[in-house]
């Protein structure tokens, strides 16, 4: 991350973010508050604001009580399969079903399609 913003690297925009008209319906539609949400969340985990609250909660919440199914792409880097590999995971994940594909078209962002 620091040698991108170091070294001034640049993408370019993909035709949809270069309309104009477009980015001027989506902002009229926010009413100009186009990232309060987004930037409210991310301070709110930035600076640990939910800690007093969470610290104290039964670990019986952060248990999923349902079944639950993890499909990933063997190289998927966001969400991979080893995922669940973990024995404090699994013991919050009790009835686990994991899938690995072998190609998942995920990628992020800035990978090339």
């Amino acid at each position: 991350m620091r040698e991108w913003l170091v070294g001034d690297k640049r993408r370019t925009l993909k035709p949809w973010a270069r309309d104009s008209a477009m980015l001027e319906t989506v902002y009229a539609h926010s009413q100009g508050t186009f990232f309060e949400s987004p930037i409210m969340w991310y301070r709110a985990f930035v600076e640990n604001y939910h800690y007093e609250v969470e610290k104290d909660l039964p670990l019986e919440v952060d248990q999923v009580g349902v079944p639950l199914i993890h499909i990933a792409g063997a190289e998927d880097s966001i969400g991979p399969p080893q995922l669940y590999d973990d024995p404090e995971m699994q013991a919050l994940v009790p009835d686990l079903t994991t899938m690995s594909l072998r190609f998942c078209p995920s990628r992020l962002e800035h990978e090339e399609w």
